[in-house]
């Protein structure tokens, strides 16, 4: 072979291996660039069959289209069934959206698109009104149920094509498809609300959007639409929503996490891809990643996290200014309302969990305004969305405390003197001064003016924090008043009723509620509305009273004469309705119900209020009979959600006396007997849920539940069944992002069961990290309980082994923490947990142990709020642990013994009450007797006592008479 063909042939080889490893790279690259078309096609393209109807044919702009519609027209007509009639009106909806989408594809002319979307804003509006004929047989007819089962998946996917539907239309017909596309909201909440009970929506609404088919990342898309309806849905579906929301979130956090490595980076293109709502993309990856930083480590979870992180900021890049700047100006919006109604609510202030997202929302603000000066868009919008989502989560805070309180009561001023022990803040003193005759105009100097005035005036706000009112009934009283009305009147209310308005205001209501409305908020009050019901219900739905409902503050429901005349069980159900959909028109307009003394007795009334107490904001209490206080007392009394009692505070203790002492008395029965004789009221006791019966007969202290790591909202529910208002966590671990974000949890679901919160981190993290992340660790709770053991007696962290020096500085660096972190605590309550088996000295002794204590409670004003004096369980009476050495064995007592030692330096002088009762030798027996424990105690045995003179009769006939230390029978003869 020459060289030549040599050269030749490996030439070609040459060229043919490189042409190879070309192709290889190729089809490597091919292998790992992510392609979620298919994923996004399966979310967000609906196809006609989804919807169980036919791909359309005849179009709107078609001459012939008036055909399709007789057709339609004459299926009505021969549809009896109301609810076939529904669906039938569902089907409608779906082929006309279908519609409107194909000319979509088919021409851009904005006014062809605009009259097609119409088609569906009519159908809809349609659907509307055949399921509100259906409402009242929804309990009874199983037809309503699967046909709401029909309608939330149906309508779900009409969400998803009027978002696709966006995208393609020109910028003249997006305005009317986004209109169209919040309406459809709104009724898609109502529709919803009046067909089911708001208990079960959240188990339907969640069981028929898991049943929509779709890809592995279908429940990212379904998020999106939940919080979209969340925004738009009565307050009465709210919370199934977001119960809805919670668990689709944590299945799709779930479904990440087991997903390969390439699955999670195509999840994140999809996120980045399948919508446009940036805002509630960033949302749903900000729940997420606060989802899995919580999670247990793993290499997939890093990966994940890294992933969610990337979505995230690639999201944030494609921002423009304006986006940025509508996004700061919602959270404005946003921040403003929560304001306002915080003004009204100011008592809400003190709850730190409303208080704090406010404050990180407006931080949170700031940082969105400094970013969008320097035109670091992303940043804007991203600061912007977490301030938005603080004053949101704010605005459901004081929404559900607000309910869990029960809505406030309006009662007339001239009872406040006799009632005033029964009211609470928030509570509404009103006064009518309404004319007598529609043309006789209320004046400054007319009697009933004169006597709301001085009835109003006598009213002290400043002692309970309660509200005042004034009902007047024209506009041109108003305009002519409202320089006389004291300053300190919170409510002015317009009373339009027949006989007592001029039918002047009546020719054109909206107008004249708008002029009344104008004066009101010109003085700064707030505007009530208050006409006959007749009025309310006639005109619901009408665009005349949704323009009312709009220029109102409060709206009032007078229900004295419905009530008797359909029964209460029909009256509550009309009530909720008239709730539902004046919240669904305005969800900021504080909704009144009006019964009145005369004509319902107070035990009507009582029964109709305490099954409404969440339709309503107010429940008014009518009467003009100044001599019916005792029924008015007797329906406060009645009013279930006025009884609730909060957690009984901490006492503070009176200057001078004995501060506090908490333990833990998870120990043994010894212990637990040694306590309820020493103990004082002020003090505290503690256990974890395998003691809480023991717990629970604990005489003196106020009670603490030790909730674990691992299920804290089951240790709540248990701490609340049993009457305990505190809980306490004890979160230990070097992780502080892990802390905070467990702390923060627990805080919200305590917060969310009325109980108070305590937060007990490792003494040394507290000491060094208490100011990270803005005091993070020290805002999501009431109390601290400052672990002070890792300083007793250590020579490393006291930097001295001379035990009186080591005193000293042990007080100087307490007291300095206490005084650091005082000022972040909300309630500003510190306690101090001084140990009996420090880790460097097991065997402490009580005196030395004493020294700690009395070295940092001196009444200085850095001093402790109270001590804790800790007990490691796990050290048992027996001694220490091994590898500890054993403190019996070395002569010293128990730990058990030392902790009582301190307790009774502390508390020797405490005498155990007069009536208490000598404690029965068969309890220390075996089998011990089961004698119930008496509510005083037992006295010491050490305490002589003298036995009652009664006697008891043996078999033989003869008496024997009490005797010995516990006055106990005397054996009788033969025994």
């Amino acid at each position: 072979m020459t060289n030549q063909v040599k050269f030749l042939i490996f030439a070609m080889a040459a060229v043919f291996l490189l042409a190879a490893g070309v192709a290889l790279a190729q089809e490597e690259l091919a292998t790992t660039t992510v392609d979620v078309s298919q994923e996004i096609n399966l979310d967000g393209n609906i196809q006609a069959q989804d919807l169980e109807v036919s791909e359309p044919g005849i179009l709107p702009n078609s001459p012939f289209y008036f055909l399709k519609n007789w057709a339609r027209g004459i299926q009505q007509l021969i549809t009896f069934n109301p609810v076939k009639k529904a669906e039938l009106n569902l089907r409608f909806t779906n082929e006309k959206l279908l519609e409107a989408r194909k000319v979509s594809e088919k021409t851009k002319d904005p006014e062809v698109l605009k009259r097609a979307v119409e088609n569906y804003q009519k159908e809809i509006e349609k659907l509307k009104n055949q399921t509100d004929k259906i409402k009242d047989k929804a309990n009874q007819n199983e037809e309503v149920g699967k046909f709401l089962d029909k309608f939330i998946k149906q309508q779900t996917l009409q969400q998803r094509i009027l978002e696709k539907l966006e995208t393609q239309v020109p910028t003249q017909a997006l305005e009317k498809i986004e209109i169209v596309r919040e309406e459809h909201l709104q009724i898609f909440g109502e529709v919803m609300t009046w067909l089911e009970d708001k208990n079960e929506i959240q188990k339907r609404l969640e069981k028929n959007i898991e049943e929509i088919r779709g890809s592995d990342f279908k429940d990212f898309k379904n998020l999106e639409f939940l919080k979209a309806l969340e925004e738009k849905a009565p307050e009465a579906a709210r919370e199934a929503i977001r119960v809805t929301q919670d668990n689709i979130l944590n299945r799709l956090g779930d479904k990440l996490e087991k997903m390969a490595p390439d699955q999670q980076e195509k999840f994140k293109e999809y996120a980045e891809k399948i919508s446009t709502a940036k805002d509630r993309q960033i949302e749903i990856l900000d729940s997420l990643l606060e989802k899995m930083k919580i999670a247990t480590s793993t290499e997939n979870l890093r990966h994940l996290i890294e992933k969610l992180d990337e979505g995230k900021e690639n999201i944030l890049e494609k921002i423009t200014p304006e986006e940025s700047k509508e996004q700061i100006k919602k959270a404005k919006e946003m921040i403003d309302g929560v304001e306002k109604l915080l003004q009204e609510r100011p008592e809400l202030l003190k709850e730190p969990a409303i208080s704090q997202l406010l404050e990180n929302a407006k931080k949170h603000l700031i940082l969105a305004e400094e970013s969008q000066k320097n035109e670091k868009y992303g940043a804007a919008f991203g600061h912007a969305n977490a301030s938005l989502q603080d004053a949101e989560n704010a605005l459901r805070k004081i929404t559900a405390f607000r309910a869990s309180q029960g809505p406030p009561v309006r009662v007339d001023a001239r009872f406040y003197p006799d009632v005033k022990t029964q009211l609470l803040a928030g509570d509404l003193l009103a006064m009518p001064a309404v004319r007598q005759a529609s043309d006789s105009a209320m004046t400054v100097d007319h009697w009933k003016f004169q006597n709301a005035i001085t009835a109003l005036n006598s009213v002290d706000k400043n002692e309970i924090g309660v509200k005042k009112g004034i009902v007047l009934s024209a506009v041109d009283d108003v305009k002519n008043l409202i320089g006389a009305i004291p300053s300190d009147v919170d409510w002015i209310t317009y009373n339009m009723e027949p006989g007592m308005t001029p039918s002047t205001d009546f020719a054109d209501p909206v107008s004249s509620v708008k002029q009344f409305a104008d004066v009101v908020r010109a003085s700064g009050r707030k505007i009530g509305f208050a006409p006959l019901r007749s009025f309310i219900d006639n005109n619901q739905g009408t665009q005349q009273m949704s323009d009312i409902i709009n220029s109102v503050d409060g709206i009032m429901y007078q229900g004295q004469l419905l009530l008797p005349n359909i029964g209460e069980d029909a009256f509550v159900q009309t009530v909720q309705e008239k709730y539902a959909y004046v919240k669904s028109v305005n969800p900021n307009v504080e909704f009144s119900l009006q019964l009145w003394l005369g004509r319902q007795t107070p035990q009507e009334m009582i029964s109709a209020f305490n099954r409404l107490t969440n339709s309503m904001d107010w429940a008014g209490i009518g009467t003009h009979d100044i001599n019916k206080t005792s029924q008015v007392k007797e329906v406060l009394s009645g009013l279930s959600w006025r009884q609730q009692s909060s957690p009984t505070p901490i006492p503070i203790p009176i200057p001078g006396s004995k501060f506090p002492l908490g333990i833990n008395i998870s120990l043994s029965g010894a212990t637990y007997d040694f306590w309820n004789t020493h103990a004082l009221p002020t003090d505290i006791v503690s256990s974890y849920t395998k003691d809480i019966d023991l717990l629970t007969r604990a005489i003196a202290g106020v009670k603490f539940l030790f909730t674990h790591p691992n299920t804290p909202e089951s240790d709540m529910d248990l701490a609340v069944s049993k009457n305990i208002g505190y809980v306490t966590a004890n979160i230990e671990t070097t992780d502080l992002d892990l802390q905070i974000a467990s702390e923060s949890a627990q805080y919200s679901m305590a917060k969310a069961r009325g109980l108070k919160f305590i937060f007990a981190p490792m003494g040394h993290i507290l000491e060094e990290s208490y100011s990270y992340q803005d005091y993070a660790m020290l805002k999501n709770t009431d109390y601290i309980f400052y672990q002070t053991q890792y300083l007793q007696d250590s020579s490393r962290n006291l930097g001295t082994t001379d035990p009186s020096i080591q005193i000293a500085n042990y007080a100087v660096r307490v007291k300095a923490l206490i005084s650091k972190i005082r000022p972040y605590i909300v309630e500003h309550k510190v306690w101090v947990q001084v140990s009996v088996n420090p880790p460097d000295n097991r065997c402490i002794t009580a005196d030395r142990v004493i020294q700690y204590i009395d070295s940092i409670e001196d009444g200085s004003q850095n001093s402790p709020d109270g001590i804790i004096i800790f007990y490691a369980s796990k050290y048992d009476t027996t001694g220490d642990r091994q590898d500890d050495g054993n403190c019996l064995s070395k002569g010293f007592p128990s730990r058990v013994d030392v902790m009582k030692q301190v307790i009774e330096h502390y508390r020797s002088s405490v005498i155990p009450s007069p009536s208490c009762l000598p404690r029965p030798a068969c309890l220390d027996s075996a089998p011990r007797c089961l004698l119930p424990e008496p509510a005083e105690g037992w006295c010491p045995f050490t305490q002589p006592r003298a036995c009652t003179a009664d006697a008891k009769q043996c078999p033989d006939g003869s008496y024997v008479s009490r005797t010995g230390p516990n006055c106990e029978f005397a054996p009788c003869p033969g025994q």
